[in-house]
């Protein structure tokens, strides 16, 4: 028989106070929050408040040796993301950081556990989490503008994210860093830092590189290289030149292969045309 609190529906009902009921504690905190959002001044921030202060006290009460700690660990987390997303979302770039760095201290921790739990493993990659976690801070400051401070956030979150994947080799995985360093770059072009810009936008090609010739079959990870090596050229300057090089050796050498990338003139035009001021040969 259903209890008095739910509607016929099946969903939760609401206390007299406007509490809602038959929520977790990291739930009802959320729902707080995004109350307080809607009503403005002073409120979102006394609900910030309250929300990091119950998250923590949560935090601190899972003891280490609790069976399920690692769902609850990223429950709290997943509460932080959604916390610091809603208060970004109205304007409260301080506290919305401030969240988003609580769930990424609660990642940490959930990343240094030893989970044997295979449903969990399966779904919940708490390293990369840990790295999305910073990716999603910069993505703060810089929607905020302050780029220093986002590039720090870049930063930290590809270093947690080479650490997982450039050793294995999976040519995906590199393409996927060399987006977020690409992403580094035009951060530093914005801070600006010139010399740190055309760093990040070179090692950024050397991944890209690297997943193109992992992965000999994949038409698309060559042409991304390819267009990369282009469009990074007037922020390279001459330092391009070997790059623009290097794309066109690597659609020469999969026309010689009988793997030819889709649209190699038109990529050809590309390197040679609008990259001519900076090619070496």
């Amino acid at each position: 028989m259903p209890s008095g609190s739910g509607t016929q529906d099946g969903t939760s009902g609401a206390s007299a106070s406007g509490a809602v009921v038959g929520l977790k504690p990291a739930e009802r905190l959320l729902h707080a929050l995004c109350q307080a959002l809607k009503i403005g001044n002073a409120a979102p921030e006394r609900a910030a408040f309250a929300f990091i202060a119950g998250i923590e006290r949560a935090d601190v009460g899972i003891a280490s040796d609790a069976a399920d700690i690692h769902w609850r660990l990223h429950e709290l987390a997943l509460a932080c993301d959604r916390a610091g997303e809603a208060l970004l979302e109205y304007g409260r770039l301080e506290p919305g950081v401030t969240v988003l760095r609580l769930g990424l201290k609660i990642r940490v921790r959930l990343a240094s556990l030893v989970v044997t739990d295979a449903l969990f493993r399966e779904i919940v990659d708490a390293p990369i989490e840990v790295a999305a976690n910073h990716f999603a801070i910069a993505g703060a400051f810089r929607r905020g503008g302050r780029p220093a401070e986002a590039l720090d956030g870049m930063l930290a979150g590809i270093a947690a994210y080479r650490r997982e994947v450039e050793a294995g080799g999976d040519p995906y995985a590199l393409d996927t860093l060399a987006a977020h360093v690409e992403d580094a770059g035009r951060i530093a072009r914005d801070v600006p830092a010139r010399d740190a810009m055309r760093a990040y936008f070179a090692d950024s090609l050397t991944l890209r590189e690297r997943a193109a010739r992992l992965a000999p079959e994949d038409a698309d990870l060559a042409r991304a290289f390819v267009e990369a090596a282009v469009w990074r050229a007037p922020d390279l300057g001459k330092a391009s030149a070997p790059w623009l090089d290097r794309a066109r050796r690597l659609l020469a050498e999969r026309e010689a292969g009988s793997r030819p990338v889709p649209g190699t003139p038109r990529l050809r035009n590309l390197v040679d045309t609008a990259g001519a001021p900076y090619l070496s040969s």
